[in-house]
């Protein structure tokens, strides 16, 4: 891999990123990663939380809203046994049976042996705080913010107004109820589950004195359940809920120290990179098959990874966490489909003429393992060259002479195609040609002495057919040899170089004085062990430049 693929992976790791951070901020993108905690987020009911509602049932006993406040004073003096009574209810003006209700509210904090405390709900209207009427009692901002979508998934623990750091209304409960008086601003936003089936009893049972369930040091609230009352939201599962169960459920969270928070930043980095990772990496070594079920693997490790998450109380951006890495999958294959195709063209372009159709297919399919640089192999090398062909060229026209050798190179050219070969060049009447490059060819010695014994037969052919006489000299050797792409920017060839190649050539000029038209080396001889050949030992000779003598025989097909 060169220093170009990582640079287009790099593009293509910012590019994934940038468009999973852009849908992620869309409505679209924001459903996505809700699903998981709209599922999940869900809690059991604590036994020390008691929710007593206004509701249908109330309103029809004891009267339509909104009461007199004795009323309350009543019911709060039968639950004088409890830690926390919280309201949710607005007590913001003077109204009739206050006194009666402020009296219930100084018995109870004279006579307090418990710790119990009430606390009530106030609101910010215009920038301003409405606190209670009654003066001493604990309170807490009741707002409630959903989300665009209109469900209620996270509150704030507090909310700075001008100088002063407001506690919500639940918190202040679970601050009261734990002693715990820490405070936190500005405004931090968590999320929580919903209390599945909380304990709820009716207000006009409390009223009455029909107290059946034990609230005896427990944490009461108090609010409206009634649709008509009007004081509902969304939630996660679409269901319609009291804003006094939100209140008790952030409540609950906060005790069960169950609060969600969103993974740090740092973390989904983390896993970008590692998602990024696994994409950069199968891309590379594992078939198609094989990445599609590590991607599906992975898609379905992102979402029970982001499940398990909630479990340990974070939230993740799992859209995030599961596009960059599908985009630059996706990204990878286009590239590699598009750089292929261009290899391919090239590959084609340069082999397409010259080498085997089943050769080309496989130097197409595995293209990228293919050195188009220089490289040192053994090859077998063929020379073959037309007897007296200059005589034959001065007595023929030049349109005749074009037509006789596009003939004969027809003729010439399946011997060594068919037999796996690669057709370097035509030069003249020549043809040089190549075995075991681009592509390894087993027994690839062999291969090049059947092709000789084809093109043997193929000139018979093509002299019956002429009319001609040509006559041919082959010359083949096998040694070693660097193979490659030879040439200038503007123009390139695939071609072999090296001693091999020029013993092959001057094998192929001495088949004319050893009245032989094959003439292979021992190189091949050594090599070549199959019984339909039988090779004659002709001469030993040195070849100018060369050391090593070079030992030449005839082959023969074996009957």
């Amino acid at each position: 891999m060169n220093y170009k693929d990582y640079i287009v992976s790099c593009i293509g790791m910012v590019c994934a990123f940038g468009i999973s951070y852009g849908v992620s901020q869309t409505s679209l993108g924001t459903s996505f990663d809700r699903v998981l905690y709209d599922t999940f987020a869900q809690d059991v009911s604590r036994n020390d939380i008691v929710v007593v509602g206004i509701d249908d049932k109330s309103l029809q006993e004891i009267g339509s809203w909104p009461w007199n406040r004795d009323i309350f004073a009543t019911a709060l003096t039968n639950l004088k046994d409890a830690r926390v009574v919280a309201f949710d209810v607005l007590f913001l003006e003077e109204r009739v049976g206050d006194d009666t209700f402020k009296k219930v509210l100084e018995d109870l904090s004279a006579t307090n042996s418990r710790n119990s405390a009430i606390i009530m709900a106030s609101k910010i209207t215009n920038g301003v705080v409405q606190n209670p009427v009654y003066q001493g009692i604990q309170s807490g901002l009741v707002h409630v913010m959903p989300e665009d979508d209109g469900v209620v998934r996270t509150i704030g623990t507090h909310t700075q107004v001008t100088d002063e750091c407001l506690p919500h209304f639940a918190y202040q409960v679970f601050a009261t109820y734990t002693k715990n008086t820490t405070t936190s601003c500005p405004l931090a936003y968590y999320g929580f589950p919903y209390i599945q089936n909380p304990v709820t009893i009716s207000f006009a049972d409390i009223y009455k004195g029909n107290v059946t369930t034990p609230v005896k040091d427990k944490i009461v609230f108090i609010g409206a359940t009634s649709l008509d009352m009007g004081d509902m939201f969304v939630g996660p599962s679409g269901e319609r809920i009291p804003g006094v169960i939100v209140h008790a459920s952030f409540t609950q969270a906060l005790l069960n120290n169950t609060l969600f928070t969103p993974l740090s930043n740092s973390l989904v980095a983390l896993f970008i990179c590692i998602g990024y990772g696994i994409i950069f990496i199968i891309t590379r070594i594992a078939r198609v098959f094989v990445q599609i079920l590590c991607i599906g693997i992975y898609v379905v490790s992102v979402i029970v990874a982001s499940a398990m998450l909630l479990e340990f109380n974070y939230t993740a951006p799992y859209l995030l966490l599961l596009l960059p890495a599908l985009l630059l999958y996706i990204y990878e294959i286009l590239y590699r489909y598009i750089y292929t195709h261009k290899k391919n063209i090239k590959i084609g372009a340069l082999f397409g003429s010259y080498v085997n159709t089943t050769l080309l297919q496989s130097l197409l399919k595995e293209g990228d393992t293919v050195s188009l640089g220089g490289a040192r192999k053994r090859i077998t090398v063929l020379f073959s060259d037309i007897r007296d062909f200059t005589t034959f060229s001065e007595a023929a026209s030049p349109e005749h002479l074009v037509a006789t050798m596009n003939t004969y190179f027809s003729y010439m050219t399946p011997a060594v195609t068919e037999n796996l070969g690669t057709i370097d060049k035509y030069i003249g009447d020549a043809i040089m040609a190549f075995w075991n490059a681009p592509r390894d060819v087993e027994h690839h010695e062999e291969r090049a002495v059947q092709a000789a014994l084809a093109m043997r037969h193929a000139l018979e052919d093509y002299n019956k057919v002429s009319g001609n006489s040509f006559k041919i000299g082959i010359g083949i050797h096998a040694g070693e040899a660097v193979v490659g792409n030879i040439g200038s920017k503007e123009r390139i060839s695939y071609t072999a170089l090296g001693d091999t190649v020029n013993v092959s050539s001057r094998v192929e000029g001495l088949t004319k004085q050893y009245g032989a038209d094959i003439l292979v080396t021992q190189e091949v001889v050594d090599v070549v062990q199959s019984d339909r050949y039988t090779f004659t030992y002709i001469d030993t000779i040195s070849v100018k430049g060369r050391g090593k003598q070079v030992i030449l025989y005839t082959v023969t097909e074996s009957i």
